[in-house]
C-alpha cells in the first residue's frame, strides 16, 4: 500500500490533532479511525494502527501523571490484570469477525460514539461515594472497557475517566491519571 505526500501530510494532522485530544479527554481514535480506513486499510489493519500510535501518548500522560503522584501502578495491580485480561479477549474477538460486517458497523459505531459524548451531561462530575468496590469495579467495568479497547476502542479513554468519576467518586484529575494507566495497559495488550 502506497500513499501519496499529500495523504501522508493530512494522516500526521489528523494524528497530531487526535493525539491532543487524546492527551486531554481522550477519543483520539474518532479521528484517527475513520481517515485510516479512508486510505483503504481493512478495519483490523486501521484498529491496530491507531493502538499503535496510541501507545505512546497513552505511555507519555501515564509517565506524567505517575511523577505527579496522581496515581500509582503498585496499587493498580488488580486493575491492570482486569483492563489487560479484558483487552486480550477483545484483541482476539475482532479477529474473528468478518471484514465486511466491521467496515459496514464502524461507521455506526463511531457516531453514535461520538455523539454520546457530546450529548451526555455532566459527564465529569464525580459521584458523591463510590458506588462499587475496588475489586468490583475493576472485575466489571475495567475488565469490560479493556474488553472493548481491545476489540474496537475509539472513546476508551474517556470511558475509563467517567467510569472512575461516576462509580468510584474520583475527581476528574484523578480519574483521568488512571484512565490513562489503564488505557496504556490495553493498548499495549491489544497490540501483542
Amino acid at each position: 500500500m502506497e500513499f501519496s505526500f499529500e495523504l501522508l501530510a493530512l494522516l500526521s494532522l489528523i494524528a497530531v490533532l487526535a493525539g491532543f485530544i487524546d492527551a486531554i479527554a481522550g477519543g483520539g481514535g474518532l479521528l484517527t479511525i475513520p481517515a485510516l480506513l479512508f486510505t483503504g486499510m481493512s478495519p483490523v489493519q486501521a484498529i491496530a494502527t491507531n493502538k499503535l500510535q496510541a501507545c505512546f501518548g497513552s505511555f507519555t500522560a501515564t509517565r506524567f501523571f505517575i511523577k505527579q503522584k496522581l496515581v500509582s501502578p503498585k496499587k493498580q495491580v488488580w486493575g491492570i490484570i482486569a483492563a489487560a485480561i479484558g483487552a486480550a479477549i477483545g484483541a482476539l474477538a475482532i479477529q474473528l469477525f468478518d471484514s465486511q460486517i466491521l467496515i459496514t458497523l464502524l461507521p455506526f459505531a463511531l457516531i453514535l460514539i461520538a455523539l454520546y459524548l457530546v450529548v451526555a451531561k455532566n459527564l465529569g462530575e464525580p459521584a458523591d461515594k463510590p458506588k462499587l468496590n475496588k475489586k468490583n469495579f475493576n472485575a466489571s467495568f475495567i475488565s469490560g472497557i479493556g474488553f472493548y479497547d481491545g476489540f474496537f476502542g475509539p472513546g476508551t479513554g474517556t470511558f475509563f475517566t467517567l467510569s472512575y468519576c461516576k462509580m468510584r467518586a474520583m475527581s476528574l484529575i484523578q480519574a483521568t491519571a488512571h484512565a490513562k494507566l489503564m488505557n496504556f495497559t490495553t493498548n499495549i495488550v491489544s497490540l501483542m
